[in-house]
C-alpha cells in the first residue's frame, strides 16, 4: 500500500513521461521510377531537420507483396526484426507488418518493411504514411502526390510484364497461385547465394518454361537450375476464378544463407 502511494505521489509531482513525438519526413526531391529486368523501384529523398532519409519501394512481377525501405545515415546495431505498426492517412492498418533493420551499403541504417498486400493496404495513400518499427523510430512521411507515383509504377509493371511475356489478363484470372518452392527440386550449390527466377507451372503441376532473371553468380548452378527444375519440379497447380487448374507464372526471389545473426538491442 505504501509503495503504491509513493508511486502515485511521484507521478503527481513529476508528471507522466511524455511519449516521443514522431519524426516528420518532408520530400526534397521528385519521385523517380527505375526499370530493371525483374522489378520496378520507386525512390525519393526525404529530410527531417538536417538528416536525410532515402525511400525505396520495390515491386516484383506477379507478387502482391512489396518491400519498402527507409535508409538513414546513423550507425546501426546488428540485424534485428519484428513487427511495425503502419498508418495510412491517419488510419492504422488492422495487422502489423514485418520489418528488418540492418546496415545499409552506405554504412548507415536500413529499415525494411514487408507488405503482403501493398496495393490493397497502402497503395491508396494520398496524404501521409506512418511507419512505427518497434524500438527503431516513428516516422510520418508527407506524400500527397503518392497516387501519381503509383500510376507511374503501374506503367512500369505493364512494361515489365510485356518484356517477360506475361499477360496481365492471365494474372487477373488466377484465384489460387501455384504452391511449392523451386529449391525443393534443385540441388543446392552448398554456398550462400541470391537469385531471381520466373517459371511457369502447368495444369498438372510440372514446369514447362523457366528463366533465371538474376543469376546467383555460381556459374555451374545457374546453368543447371532451370533444367533440373523442369525435370523434377512437381507443384500444386494454380486455380482460376472458375476453380479449374490453370497454367500460371511464378516469380521467386531465392536467398540461401548459412548463418544469421540476430539482436534485440536497440540502435
Amino acid at each position: 500500500m505504501r509503495i503504491a502511494l509513493m508511486a502515485a505521489i511521484a507521478i503527481l509531482l513529476g508528471g507522466a513521461k511524455p511519449a516521443p513525438q514522431p519524426i516528420s519526413l518532408e520530400p526534397v526531391a521528385n519521385w523517380k521510377v527505375d526499370y530493371s529486368t525483374s522489378s520496378c523501384v520507386l525512390t525519393r529523398q526525404f529530410v527531417a531537420g538536417d538528416q536525410r532519409y532515402d525511400f525505396e519501394l520495390t515491386f516484383t512481377p506477379i507478387e502482391k507483396r512489396a518491400r519498402l525501405r527507409l535508409g538513414s545515415p546513423e550507425k546501426p546495431g546488428r540485424f534485428d526484426s519484428g513487427d511495425a505498426a503502419v498508418e495510412v492517412d491517419g488510419v492504422k492498418l488492422a495487422e502489423p507488418t514485418h520489418f528488418n533493420v540492418f546496415a545499409s551499403a552506405k554504412g548507415g541504417t536500413t529499415r525494411e518493411f514487408l507488405f503482403l498486400q501493398f496495393g490493397r493496404d497502402v497503395g491508396h495513400t494520398d496524404r501521409s504514411l506512418r511507419l512505427r518499427p518497434t524500438r527503431y523510430g516513428d516516422f510520418i512521411l508527407d506524400v500527397p502526390d503518392f497516387p501519381g507515383a503509383m500510376r507511374a509504377m503501374g506503367s512500369c509493371m505493364d512494361d515489365l510484364y510485356h518484356t517477360l511475356g506475361i499477360d496481365p489478363a492471365v494474372l487477373r484470372s488466377i484465384a489460387v497461385n501455384p504452391e511449392g518452392r523451386s529449391m525443393q527440386f534443385v540441388r543446392s550449390p552448398g554456398r550462400e547465394f541470391d537469385m531471381q527466377l520466373l517459371y511457369w507451372v502447368t495444369t498438372d503441376g510440372k514446369v514447362d518454361e523457366c528463366k533465371v532473371l538474376k543469376p546467383s553468380g555460381i556459374d555451374e548452378f545457374d546453368q543447371r537450375f532451370c533444367e533440373e527444375l523442369k525435370a523434377s519440379g512437381r507443384f500444386k497447380p494454380a486455380k482460376s476464378t472458375a476453380g479449374l487448374p490453370m497454367r500460371a507464372p511464378v516469380f521467386e526471389d531465392v536467398s540461401m544463407r548459412t548463418k544469421v545473426q540476430t539482436s534485440t538491442s536497440p540502435l
